[in-house]
């Protein structure tokens, strides 16, 4: 049996293609090719045939197929031929096999390349645990034959040997390279962003006790396992002396995630409280799977294998079934859970196919379980923040609850009301500090990322990396501006008056628009005051000072890109009876009339359509009402006016 690598003459600008008996394959960068049908056998029973022997024997090799039983000693062989003009690398991989010795035959020369599972890593032709290589040179119209020596010792190499064969693969230099080189940036970026999510699920931990957040991070600890040990990450960083540890690590692994999930998927789903029925059953499920650990670690490693997959299957059916009862009852977070585990579920589909090769490896199927991991962290993390407001909202009804019961039993109607108004004003405040909390707690988080983008920016010359990189910086500082201004409106509404003399026109040319122009639009804006001479207040000086900043940052947020020289804004600023007056009017691009009744909201759709939080607006009414003064949209467009009244005393 012949194989081949073609590389087309301008192979600087084309892939490298293998051509298979007279059919060519066409590898793309992330693809290799299956080998094992083009494979002959050779039992050796007793482990004696040298590789002189073996070539000697070349005509009782037979061809490959399932039925090969559980040998210790066995002999592969093939042919690649090169008929190219220029020499090329070719690599040839194989996984479950406790020591290969690899044959190249050229000529009338044999050169020994070793490599295996419990080889460490020094000792193998390539360094790289994720799966057993070796790779030789083929010359240029040349061809080599390859025999491979396959020697077991332990149960996991013996009972995966049909697997094994059946996954031998065929590499070019260049799906080589994408494959296990390249590809490891990537790998870099999402093990990095697990484990921030396992130290801010940790943190969230410490702070609030809840062990959803506990069980949450010993399942993502679990799942990093699993996926650093499978790409033999865990055996180049830790164990490259002991391989045979990292080799039931590889299989134990994937039972211990599942507990881990089911475990999370208890305390997250609440199905003691929600489901106690279903929540025998899941007992039972966790139950399963330690069984299965201890059929793995006795020795049935396959059977323990074929179990796992069977059972994860059965698991993950059972969880979206207990999660669509939870939902139907009323626990709205489990909609973010199925959602999450939907996510999960596609990812593993996806790479239990490429493991097993149904499907060619390709970009999609290489990255799955990472992509829908990071994509199930998110709705898991949205999920648990809903779990705390739901608890909250839970306490709340019970605390308006009580109260309302004891106003029955001591006073009328009205001091109800009133005592409800006193519970609502409390857990806005209570509200008030979580925000503040929040942002305060996460502020570290997001300037460790900030910093890390920035490092990576300069260091990392990948182009597609750089965008990423670029993304994940671009969004660190958006967040970070937005935690800012949520800290602000905590502030302001903890703020006490603070009330001065002050010159409006000083106060307006010394320090609002020293702060307007560091404004990227500003300069682009013409702004006008209209203030009469050497007025003077007492007021309190930051509120004043941030209601005109917001109002004017908004004016200059939202120009008319489209007409440069209309961009004016008016200020007018008088005393009327007893009270402050200031107008703003701009020639922006207005407000739509569906808008109007929420640009004074937090975070309102308004907002969002011009993709900013909507803060600015929200944040001026609190420093207005704060002053015990109003503000309103005189006119929406052609131009827009926002008038404010602060009393004066």
């Amino acid at each position: 049996m012949r194989l081949s690598i073609l590389c087309i003459l301008f192979s600087t600008f084309l892939n490298p293609g293998i051509i298979l008996g007279q059919e060519k394959v066409l590898l793309s960068n992330f693809k290799g090719v299956l080998i094992s049908d083009k494979l002959f056998v050779l039992n050796d029973p007793e482990g004696l045939f040298s590789v002189q022997e073996a070539i000697q024997n070349k005509d009782k090799f037979i061809k490959f197929n399932d039925d090969i039983g559980e040998p210790v000693d066995q002999w592969l062989r093939f042919t690649v031929h090169n008929p190219d003009s220029v020499n090329h690398d070719a690599k040839v991989s194989i996984a479950f096999v406790d020591f290969i010795n690899c044959y190249i035959k050229h000529d009338n020369t044999i050169t020994l390349l070793k490599t295996g599972d419990l080889l460490p890593i020094k000792d193998r032709n390539f360094a790289i645990g994720q799966l057993c290589l070796v790779g030789f040179n083929i010359q240029a119209g040349k061809s080599v034959d390859c025999y491979l020596h396959l020697h077991s010792s332990t149960d996991i190499s013996k009972q995966f040997r049909s697997f094994s064969i059946r996954s031998v693969q065929l590499y070019s230099e260049q799906p080589f390279i994408k494959i296990f080189e390249t590809s490891r940036i990537y790998q870099a970026l999402f093990f990095g962003a697990i484990i921030m999510m396992v130290l801010y699920n940790f943190f969230i931990f410490s702070t609030t006790g809840s062990l959803s957040y506990i069980s949450y991070v010993v399942f993502l600890i679990s799942l990093l396992l699993f996926i650093a040990s499978n790409n033999g990450y865990i055996v180049e960083l830790f164990l490259q002396n002991v391989p045979r540890t990292d080799l039931y690590i590889r299989i134990i692994s994937a039972p211990v995630t599942l507990i881990a999930f089911l475990v999370f998927s208890r305390q997250y789903l609440e199905s003691k409280k929600y489901t106690p029925k279903l929540n025998v059953a899941l007992t039972a499920l966790i139950g399963s799977f330690l069984l299965i650990i201890s059929c793995m670690v006795i020795g049935f490693w396959q059977f323990g294998r074929t179990l796992t997959i069977v059972m994860s299957v059965i698991s993950f059916i059972f969880v979206m079934i207990l999660a669509f009862n939870v939902m139907i009852k009323g626990y709205t977070p489990a909609r973010y859970f199925i959602i999450a585990n939907i996510l999960l579920v596609g990812g593993a589909v996806f790479y239990a196919l490429e493991r097993y090769y149904f499907v060619i490896q390709n970009p999609l199927t290489q990255y799955s379980v990472q992509l829908s991991v990071i994509f199930q962290s998110v709705f898991f993390s949205i999920g648990l923040a809903d779990r705390i407001k739901l608890a909250q909202l839970q306490i709340a009804n019970f605390q308006v609850e009580k109260e309302r019961l004891e106003t029955l039993r001591q006073t009328e109607r009205k001091n109800l009301i009133e005592e409800k108004n006193i519970a609502l004003e409390s857990s806005n405040k209570e509200l008030d500090a979580f925000i503040y909390k929040t942002a305060h707690d996460i502020r570290g988080p997001i300037a460790r990322l900030m910093g890390l983008s920035n490092v990576g920016l300069i260091e990392i010359t990948d182009k597609k990396s750089l965008t990423y990189l670029t993304m994940l910086k671009n969004n660190a500082y958006y967040l970070n501006y937005l935690i800012n201004r949520l800290s602000t409106s905590y502030e302001i509404r903890k703020r006490e008056i603070q009330k001065t003399h002050l010159n409006i026109e000083a106060l307006i040319s010394e320090d609002v628009i020293k702060e307007l122009s560091f404004h990227e639009e500003y300069e682009d804006i013409n702004i006008t005051f209209e203030i009469s001479f050497g007025l003077t207040i007492f007021s309190d000086q930051v509120l004043i000072r941030f209601i005109l900043i917001n109002l004017l940052d908004n004016a200059v947020k939202f120009k008319n890109k489209d007409s440069i020289e209309n961009n004016d804004v008016l200020v007018k600023v008088i005393t009327a009876n007893n009270m402050l007056i200031i107008n703003v009017i701009d020639k922006g691009i207005g407000i739509k009339d569906e808008d109007v009744p929420f640009v004074f909201e937090m975070f309102s759709k308004a907002a969002g359509k011009y993709k900013t939080p909507g803060l600015g607006l929200y944040m001026s009414k609190l420093s207005v009402e704060k002053l015990g003064g109003t503000i309103q949209l005189l006119n929406p467009s052609n131009p827009t006016r926002f008038e404010v009244n602060i009393p004066l005393y």
